[in-house]
């Protein structure tokens, strides 16, 4: 076994933890041209995408009102993935490739009509029909180098949990998940916690209650 050193780290409270997921209150905002990139704001606040998955956006992947065979979007919790599709019938939806190259499906938000024309509109650009095209020194173009989808993100993991809680409790799925530790007292729905996990691209339930639905 290595050596002790006995070295006594202090505990860090949540609540002194602040996290820039707040793009009204991020300081890397208070110059970005949101006219200049408003179709990678809009989109992001759609998708609640990462900033990596803007590369894998490809028209080939864009559908709408359809149900995906085999998609298990929600199989946390107790969700049928077979019914799973009622929930986002006649929205976009959007196949995405992750970290680790996971790929999964998100549920667009907003104007399922307006929405696909953007995403089609900027894939007609391009021969490999991406959405988002490259310089010649491979980095995204149209996509503002600081920028907080990390934010945008969380707004959009609020909004879907509450969207599928509604759906959840309508459809007599009521099992709880209990936090611990210091938000110990707070309860979420498990199946809506399990669908918002999945749009996110997280496995785990623990890390979008804390990290997103605070």
């Amino acid at each position: 076994s290595g050596p002790s050193w006995n070295v006594s780290i202090p505990l860090r409270p949540r609540a002194s933890i602040t996290r820039s997921r707040n793009p009204e209150k991020v300081t890397t905002e208070k110059y970005l041209d949101k006219e200049k990139f408003a179709d990678s704001l809009d989109i992001s606040h759609s998708l609640g995408n990462r900033r990596c998955e803007f590369t894998s956006l490809q028209k080939s992947k864009i559908i709408k009102g359809e149900i995906i065979d085999g998609w298990k979007i929600a199989t946390a919790a107790d969700v049928k993935a077979k019914r799973i599709h009622e929930m986002f019938e006649g929205e976009v939806i959007v196949n995405v490739t992750g970290k680790g190259g996971k790929n999964r499906w998100i549920a667009c938000e907003g104007d399922p009509n307006k929405l696909l024309e953007l995403l089609n509109s900027r894939a007609a650009k391009n021969d490999n029909g991406f959405v988002f095209s490259k310089d010649a020194n491979h980095k995204l173009i149209d996509i503002p180098a600081k920028c907080d989808f990390h934010g945008r993100r969380r707004d959009y993991a609020q909004r879907q949990y509450k969207k599928a809680e509604a759906w959840c409790l309508a459809h007599g799925l009521t099992k709880e998940y209990h936090m611990q530790g210091d938000r110990a007292g707070n309860v979420f729905n498990a199946a809506a916690l399990g669908i918002c996990s999945k749009l996110l691209g997280h496995n785990r339930l623990n890390v979008v209650a804390n990290n997103y639905l605070t």
